[in-house]
């Protein structure tokens, strides 16, 4: 996907295609973390605490 979103970078040069890629990376990263939330159920915390997250990011 990333090199997919460089390349119309460079296709459409260096107009204003910064920006909104950033935002379009983010809506991507917010999903997937939901998607792997959704997968690991209630659970998910204490996975995280038990692979070595501290309290606060997890």
């Amino acid at each position: 996907m990333k090199s997919y979103l460089l390349d119309s970078k460079a296709y459409f040069g260096i107009a204003e295609v910064l920006n909104p890629l950033r935002e379009i990376d983010k809506l991507i990263k917010r999903k997937l973390r939901c998607y792997i939330w959704q997968q690991w159920g209630r659970s998910g915390y204490r996975k995280l605490r038990r692979l070595g997250v501290d309290r606060w990011t997890a």
